[in-house]
């Protein structure tokens, strides 16, 4: 009887992800399921983007979602002119970065236009429920008269803050210049 050969599955091909990228989310995985509550190291860990509770440390975050189709598809394989980068930041460098961008707006201005109830439900879903939320996005596209900032997740980056994280993942999209 012939020995049949059975296809060992990619798991990088099956999760729609670079090597590297699929890697570094494997990594951030374990390192979340494996650490245990009382090691040093995971207290080290709590509050630079990651919580700390009884079953150790988690990250309130699906690094591969961000809450927008097109953006998600872009996480998955972006084209060829779109630069994408997971990055980590403060939720207050989150914001500054918005500000920046948008000529006439202020930090305050951007804080105050945010709705209270929804952040403090975002805050309260990322200490005691455990829920995971899409990635926050800034997304730079060279328009008629220069940079265009598209963003999505200030709620999520403020909640955040308050929920004594010091830093956020946040997806980097631009457009390269051709």
């Amino acid at each position: 009887m012939a020995e049949q050969k059975i296809k060992q599955l990619d798991p990088y091909e099956l999760a729609g992800l670079d090597k590297k990228e699929l890697m570094v989310n494997l990594m951030t995985d374990a390192l979340l399921n494996l650490v245990s509550p009382g090691a040093s190291f995971a207290k080290g860990l709590a509050g630079k983007g990651f919580l700390f509770g009884k079953k150790g440390i988690r990250i309130p975050w699906t690094l591969r979602k961000t809450d927008v189709p097109l953006w998600d598809s872009w996480i998955k394989g972006a084209p060829k002119e779109i630069f994408k980068k997971l990055d980590w930041m403060t939720p207050d460098e989150y914001i500054a970065r918005i500000v920046n961008e948008n000529i006439g707006t202020t930090y305050s201005g951007q804080i105050r236009s945010l709705s209270k109830e929804l952040i403090g439900k975002y805050k309260e879903a990322m200490l005691k429920k455990g829920t995971k939320f899409p990635t926050p996005v800034l997304e730079y596209r060279h328009g008629l008269k220069g940079i265009d900032l598209w963003q999505e997740g200030r709620h999520r980056a403020v909640a955040a803050k308050e929920a004594g994280l010091e830093k956020i993942p946040v997806w980097l999209f631009e457009e390269l210049l051709k």
